[in-house]
């Protein structure tokens, strides 16, 4: 089997988010065997992370404001660091929820079908940020008060 290059920042970013209990060995197999997956259907393994990363990280994020008795979510720029870290949750959450094929069982194979599914414009980690966009559309009104 092919070593991969686990030095890179974005590998040892997404190896975090993975990683349970303390588990990096374990994190780093199943991030590894997920691009594996992704070069056995001879597709570029690294087009496709970037391009999952590029689809499902947001630009816009919200932080709460208190009015009266009220918590307004106000739409505000993210930081590079938050916005790498909710694409790096929504791709594992949405890795972690496949459950449609009986099939696949395994969670680095999920991982891959979930990153290739990011990457060319579909899938449960674009719906989440969609539907954080739309709760931000539904509170720009609000700007104009701050």
């Amino acid at each position: 089997m092919e070593q991969l290059n686990t030095n890179n920042q974005i590998f040892k970013r997404f190896v975090n988010i993975i990683m349970r209990r303390g588990k990096k060995n374990k994190a780093i197999s199943l991030l590894s065997d997920a691009i594996f997956e992704i070069k056995a259907k001879k597709l570029n393994h690294f087009f496709i992370l970037r391009k999952a990363i590029s689809n499902v990280k947001p630009m816009l994020y919200y932080r709460l404001q208190k009015r009266g008795s009220r918590v307004i979510k106000l739409p505000n720029g993210i930081s590079f660091n938050k916005s790498f870290f909710l694409c790096f949750k929504w791709l594992v959450d949405s890795a972690k929820s496949k459950t449609h094929n009986s099939v696949i069982n395994n969670f680095s194979k999920k991982l891959s079908i979930e990153l290739i599914e990011a990457s060319k414009g579909y899938g449960l980690s674009l719906k989440k940020k969609t539907d954080l966009y739309e709760v931000l559309l539904e509170n720009r009104a609000y700007l104009k008060h701050y």
